[in-house]
């Protein structure tokens, strides 16, 4: 009788188990590369700003929750360099219909891209939200492949966003080509008090380079 019950006990419990792992593996199964990179870029706080968390100098310090953890972008790239397949599913996202996750997709290629993302990338300079135009023509610049620069410079000319001008425009100054800075040079002769040429100064002080054409007086 002892014997029949052991029996029994046994293969009850390997009954529990094997019902327990079904649970785990149907139910609860692991999640995919893209739910780790979705969570990923969830992470970033609004307006994708790596300030997020600094008190606004306008906010009493009685209004800023001091409890809530800075965003830690070094920490945060590091953790997306570790993702399988980061980059082929962020390159995925700026197919989206959501403007924010295409602004966060190009964020995250900013870090992560390479010369495999710049065609995708720069297709999203064609993007109907400037803050997704802005986020690429970013990426495209800290990727630096010489392929955008033609089509940076044309953004840097045109683009009615502010924004999205001025992130063309220092884009051209990290990928730093001659064809870069000849646009550069085009950019502070032929539009001086315009807002692309005042940061193609910027740009090109930085460098080193002289820029061509007069600052515009005060």
């Amino acid at each position: 009788m002892n014997r029949k019950r052991r029996v029994w006990l046994s293969c009850c419990t390997i009954g529990i188990i094997a019902a327990a792992i079904c649970f785990f593996v149907v139910v609860c199964p692991r999640k995919t590369s893209e739910d780790i990179v979705l969570d990923w870029l969830a992470e970033l706080p609004p307006f994708v700003s790596p300030r997020a968390g600094v008190r606004p100098w306008w906010k009493p310090h009685w209004l800023h929750s001091s409890k809530k953890p800075r965003f830690n972008l070094k920490h945060w790239i590091a953790n997306g360099k570790k993702i399988p397949r980061c980059r082929p599913i962020l390159v995925q996202l700026l197919s989206s219909e959501s403007p924010s996750l295409v602004q966060r997709a190009a964020f995250g290629l900013e870090y992560v891209g390479d010369a495999s993302s710049v065609p995708p990338l720069m297709a999203v300079l064609k993007h109907g939200d400037s803050r997704a135009r802005a986020m690429a023509a970013s990426a495209l610049g800290q990727i630096g492949d010489d392929r955008a620069v033609e089509l940076l410079a044309k953004v840097a000319w045109s683009d009615l966003a502010e924004n999205v001008a001025m992130n063309a425009v220092f884009a051209l100054g990290e990928i730093g080509t001659p064809d870069a800075v000849q646009h550069l040079h085009r950019l502070v002769a032929e539009r001086p008090e315009n807002g692309a040429g005042l940061h193609a100064i910027i740009v090109l002080g930085g460098r080193g380079t002289r820029p061509e054409g007069d600052l515009p007086d005060n």
